[in-house]
């Protein structure tokens, strides 16, 4: 069996306008694979609005700090 380890890369995540990415993470994910999520910024807190949202904030890397 192939692993496959995948890394995505995104300038804010989790965001309103990338359920489309989270949902694809999460099929990825259910199929085996590893995934990892990196976001530059870290979310707005008003765009964290489910559950799955928190989730992938809270697993995923902050390259900046959050700010004020």
């Amino acid at each position: 069996m192939v692993s496959v380890r995948l890394a995505y890369v995104i300038g804010r995540y989790p965001a309103a306008s990338h359920a489309f990415v989270l949902r694809e993470i999460e099929a990825l994910r259910g199929l085996g694979a590893v995934i990892e999520t990196i976001t530059i910024r870290p979310p707005r807190r008003a765009e964290l609005l489910t559950s799955a949202d928190r989730l992938a904030a809270a697993s995923t890397y902050r390259v900046l700090p959050a700010g004020r």
